[in-house]
């Protein structure tokens, strides 16, 4: 069995690579992760982040976690006839089967754990003290969470935004002749696989993201972009050489973000914030029940409380083995359960 990095950590035996990577912190090294739903385009963001980077002097490596996977697998994935659209599509379906056997046979971060390992080598090859290592693409939010951990500031995703139907279309074009339906199939699955949560879980990962780019636009004035100012901000923003405040939209997300802390629901937490013209947030709200006689609850509330964090559930399984266990239940897993 291979140990994953994320053992290593939980045994408290650091190897050398991981002390690397701890080390990280004292370089000028930038670990960005991609992440986005299929046809979203984070090649294109890739290929446009890189070009900024090398600009601002940085040296740049990508790390394919598809080539990472199908090294460690030793199974020949050849690359398709890119004129053969079926060919193409029945690639991309065995290199998420070999994804997900990787996470099912390992860990959920197992693939990330091959990526740290790659940048390991990378390290050891260049001496470069301003380093730009990009990860296309994170598929699982236990990816995330590994290198979240093994390099915590120093690591930042990027989520790459398209609409469905765009998507849809664009994958039409590079799997050309497949039919609709198989390709709708192939982004559900990309999205969140409904079998197993060790599969494909983009949907989960994806708001764990620390930079939102737009890639819904299909045209382009030569080799401009209509996220390349965003892209540009990004990179300044990394680089930490000048000082960027938060944007009109940037203070109202956090202030939405801010505001679904406030939420008890036991089920998901959810935030928004209304802002006008001027970027002014003027108003903010959560799935909260309102109180009773008018306003909202909070810690120390001196009225009477209802709210389903409070209450309490037999479990099924508790209540056949006469155990008398209770614990806090969702009022929506509740009306499932009955």
């Amino acid at each position: 069995m291979v140990e994953t990095a994320a053992d290593t950590e939980r045994n408290g035996k650091f190897d050398e690579g991981n002390r690397l990577a701890r080390s990280q912190l004292l370089s000028g090294d930038l670990i960005i992760g991609l992440i986005g739903y299929a046809g979203a385009g984070c090649t294109d963001v890739y290929k446009r982040l890189n070009t900024f980077l090398e600009e601002d002097s940085f040296e740049t490596h990508r790390i394919k976690l598809s080539d990472c996977i199908v090294e460690f697998s030793k199974v020949p994935t050849p690359d398709a006839d890119k004129s053969n659209g079926k060919a193409q599509l029945d690639r991309a379906e065995r290199l998420q089967d070999l994804r997900d056997k990787l996470r099912k046979q390992y860990h959920g971060e197992a693939v990330a754990s091959l990526a740290i390992r790659r940048i390991r080598e990378i390290r050891k090859k260049s001496s470069k003290k301003r380093r730009a290592i990009i990860l296309d693409s994170l598929k699982h939010p236990a990816e995330v969470d590994l290198l979240r951990i093994v390099y915590e500031r120093s690591f930042l995703l990027v989520g790459v935004y398209c609409g469905k139907e765009i998507r849809l279309t664009r994958l039409k074009g590079k799997f050309y002749g497949v039919n609709e339906n198989s390709l709708k199939k192939f982004m559900k699955r990309d999205e969140r696989d409904p079998e197993s949560s060790l599969g494909q879980q983009v949907r989960k990962a994806f708001h764990q993201a620390d930079f939102f780019l737009d890639n819904g636009v299909s045209t382009t004035e030569g080799h401009a972009r209509k996220y390349d100012s965003d892209l540009q901000r990004f990179v300044k923003i990394m680089e930490g050489g000048s000082l960027i405040r938060p944007n009109a939209e940037e203070t109202a997300m956090y202030s939405a973000y801010s505001a679904a802390q406030r939420s008890s629901c036991l089920s998901r937490q959810v935030g928004a914030a209304i802002a006008n013209s001027e970027g002014e947030v003027i108003s903010t709200g959560t799935n909260e029940v309102p109180s009773f006689g008018g306003g909202v609850y909070h810690d120390g509330h001196r009225k009477e409380e209802n709210r389903c964090f409070k209450w309490k559930l037999w479990k099924r399984e508790d209540v056949d083995n006469a155990q008398g266990l209770e614990k806090p239940c969702c009022h929506n897993t509740r009306k499932k359960m009955n």
